[in-house]
């Protein structure tokens, strides 16, 4: 088992609860000989802000409007369409929306429960009940037809961005800014490292957990 942090769940939790308890500022104190790592940290920090932001304003004029930012989503739900139409027939049935979810939840498995205790009081939320496949399918399938089309994929893709997209629109100004961008990529980062501490404890007292990646990240609201 390959795992970087070699603390108990318990302690995991009561040190993420404490972090994040903590006023923003007050979360990281470099200590003297530690400031060209820091400074390091940061640069990568803008960097990687730099790249995400440029790739949505693709127009160029300093602002992410929702139309950009839905159509870099759009793109990747014809991607997650094509793949979970496993026979290619331009439609995603109940079967093949099940199948590719339950190759997911094996990865969290029988301690799902256990990780999301951890991350909601690490991060001091509580989070969504997870829904069921078939839950997840109807909200998609909006002419209950029991078959999702390229349509359906899109329209609840487009649905979803739009309410992050107003979450991050600080000033209501329906432009994004590279500090409200900033703000949510930070927010995102922080429940991510959360996640992935409790699950690396978890997995330090099970021995059955699998590394993580961003699809498996959004089965318990990260």
């Amino acid at each position: 088992m390959n795992s970087t942090y070699k603390i108990s769940l318990k302690a995991a939790t009561l040190i993420s609860a404490l972090v994040f308890a903590l006023p923003s500022q007050a979360r990281f104190q470099p200590q003297q000989g530690d400031a060209e790592q820091g400074a390091q940290h940061g640069n990568n920090q803008g960097l990687h802000l730099g790249k995400v932001f440029h790739r949505l304003d693709t127009d160029g004029d300093s602002f992410v409007s929702l139309e950009e930012m839905t159509a870099g989503a759009l793109h990747k739900a014809q991607k997650r369409f094509d793949r979970l139409d496993a026979d290619h027939d331009g439609f995603v049935s109940l079967e093949e929306f099940v199948a590719a979810g339950e190759e997911k939840a094996d990865k969290f498995g029988e301690h799902s429960d256990e990780i999301k205790a951890c991350v909601e009081e690490a991060l001091g939320v509580t989070l969504p009940e997870h829904a069921t496949a078939e839950e997840r399918f109807a909200a998609i399938d909006s002419n209950q037809d029991g078959m999702i089309d390229i349509d359906e994929a899109n329209a609840h893709a487009a649905s979803n961005v739009a309410a992050r997209f107003n979450a991050l629109d600080a000033d209501a100004n329906g432009l994004l800014s590279k500090d409200e961008l900033k703000v949510g990529l930070e927010l995102r980062k922080t429940r991510r490292a959360a996640l992935r501490e409790c699950v690396q404890s978890v997995q330090e007292q099970n021995d059955t957990l699998e590394d993580l990646g961003g699809d498996e990240l959004k089965q318990v609201g990260l």
